[in-house]
């Protein structure tokens, strides 16, 4: 993890299929360029509808990506850029969702449906299968199906909104985004 100037590069290793055949993945986190996600209809009125294509990135801001990572170390830089030149990337929106309960009645929403943490938090699969857990023990442990679904969101919905919150306070430590 690398923080620039107003992003966040995030590098990793793959494990390749072939020893010979070395693989590197990456995350640029850059509030930057919010307009390219709204021009190109992957934001609609703050709501996430895709991601952004390669196909769609104006060859004027590739260039301003490749120029852009030089200040990070090798090998980065030629991977990025091979990326770029290649079309082997996609530019997704971060989309967060801090609920404000789990539980409405019968239904309840577990994992992703119920809270979406930005991937930044690295907890996202987590999260989702303490849920699973919880309305488990909350099914075991209660008499009545009402009974169980009040104790699982009292067990989750505190849990669940700071991890949700913490991860939007994080991205904003380190990007210029409306509050």
């Amino acid at each position: 993890m690398i923080y620039l100037d107003d992003a966040v590069f995030f590098g990793y290793p793959l494990s390749p299929a072939d020893a010979s055949d070395r693989q590197v993945g990456s995350a640029l986190y850059d509030t930057r360029r919010d307009d390219l996600l709204h021009q190109t209809g992957a934001v609609v009125k703050a709501v996430v509808h895709h991601s952004v294509r390669s196909g769609d990135v104006p060859d004027a801001t590739l260039e301003e990506l490749a120029a852009e990572v030089h200040a990070l170390p090798a090998p980065w830089p030629a991977a990025i850029r091979a990326s770029l030149r290649a079309g082997t990337f996609v530019g997704t929106p971060i989309a967060e969702y801090v609920p404000p309960r789990l539980v409405n009645g019968r239904p309840a929403l577990v994992g992703n449906a119920a809270h979406v943490p930005t991937p930044m938090t690295g907890a996202g699969v987590s999260s989702s299968l303490a849920d699973a857990e919880a309305l488990s023990q909350a099914i075991a442990s209660s008499i009545t199906i009402a009974d169980a679904l009040r104790d699982y969101e009292q067990r989750r919905l505190a849990g669940t909104r700071s991890l949700v919150e913490s991860g939007q306070h994080f991205s904003r430590s380190f990007a210029a985004q409306p509050a």
